[in-house]
């Protein structure tokens, strides 16, 4: 079993700011914070916290940035060897603007908006990583006996940055569970969904594919069954809504759980953190409500302090505060 996460990876800059910014007037920070970051950058790094052994495939520029990003990620264990690392790609910057007065967050992204270009070289480099794990899962199965069962499924997380490499990747592989971060609604996640078999849409994704406000339960249930459509059979729909928790489908029934109560200070990466909880929930075997549970209180927790990494709190601190009803939930 391997554990593989093909996403975007970037260099953000957090300022913090009393007003708002208006258009053509000036405005201070009174706080600065630089980082990695990135949807899939931002869970691999939880994960690496956590002590999860994994992959990340990302492409970046060879440059100081692109080297920082990696280095960034080594540290808390995170395999980076098979990332694309060359001079023509494009390493992601990001301008994360955060309200103090509500910890709402606005982000300017600048990435790589053509087709990717990848090396003959990369592909030979990525085929054989490819052909290991699949040689190690067919090993691992044919050494368990028929009490045991199958032997666990590689997992992939997604975020839809990345489609070459993700396109490349997963029909190549093998007995695989494959989760999306669906951020927003866009034609790479959409091409990305019929592999997958838990696509974790935010409000927005969801709104916009079924082009109507998710403040009803009828809404909500639509959303759910049009995005159980896009995907892989006997797949399961999650939907998050921030301070209002989140829905997923069972058996064709709605389902809700309601968020933890925290005190936000910068609400950036909630999301990213949330699907890298949800993960490392399915890398232990727990029931999609503890998973659930676990990802939302381990994103509540975080956005009580500032930036993405930096607030990331321990596993140790998180199952603590699950397991003793620390934070209590929204009513």
């Amino acid at each position: 079993m391997a554990i593989l996460s093909i996403g975007l990876s970037c260099c953000d800059q957090f300022f913090f700011i009393n007003k708002f910014i208006v258009e053509n007037k000036k405005e201070f920070s009174t706080d600065f914070i630089q980082s990695g970051g990135g949807p899939c950058g931002n869970a691999s790094y939880l994960l690496g916290k956590w002590g999860v052994k994994h992959y990340h495939i990302t492409s970046l520029k060879n440059d100081a940035q692109g080297n920082f990003l990696l280095q960034d990620l080594n540290e808390v264990g995170v395999d980076t060897s098979y990332a694309l690392l060359d001079e023509h790609q494009v390493t992601p910057l990001s301008a994360v603007i955060i309200n103090n007065d509500n910890a709402s967050r606005s982000i300017i992204t600048y990435k790589n908006q053509k087709d990717k270009v990848i090396s003959p070289e990369y592909l030979v480099k990525l085929d054989q990583l490819i052909s290991e794990l699949n040689q190690a899962g067919q090993t691992e199965q044919a050494g368990q006996t028929e009490q045991a069962g199958q032997t666990d499924p590689h997992l992939v997380l997604v975020d839809g940055h990345e489609l070459e490499l993700s396109e490349y990747i997963i029909p190549r592989l093998n007995h695989k569970v494959v989760v999306m971060d669906g951020g927003n609604l866009r034609d790479s996640n959409l091409k990305l969904a019929k592999y997958t078999d838990y696509l974790v849409a935010s409000e927005n994704f969801a709104q916009d594919l079924i082009k109507a406000n998710l403040d009803n339960p009828q809404n909500q249930l639509h959303a759910l069954e049009e995005i159980a459509k896009l995907c892989q059979t006997d797949n399961t729909p999650v939907i998050t809504l921030g301070d209002r928790g989140c829905i997923y489908l069972k058996e064709g029934e709605l389902c809700s759980l309601p968020a933890y109560q925290c005190s936000p200070l910068d609400t950036t990466g909630a999301g990213d953190i949330f699907h890298g909880a949800f993960v490392y929930g399915l890398l232990q075997g727990w029931d999609l409500v503890k998973i659930l549970k676990v990802a939302s209180l381990t994103s509540a927790m975080s956005v009580e302090q500032k930036g993405v990494r930096q607030a990331m709190p321990e596993l140790q601190e998180v199952l603590h505060n699950y397991e003793n009803n620390v934070y209590p939930v929204r009513q």
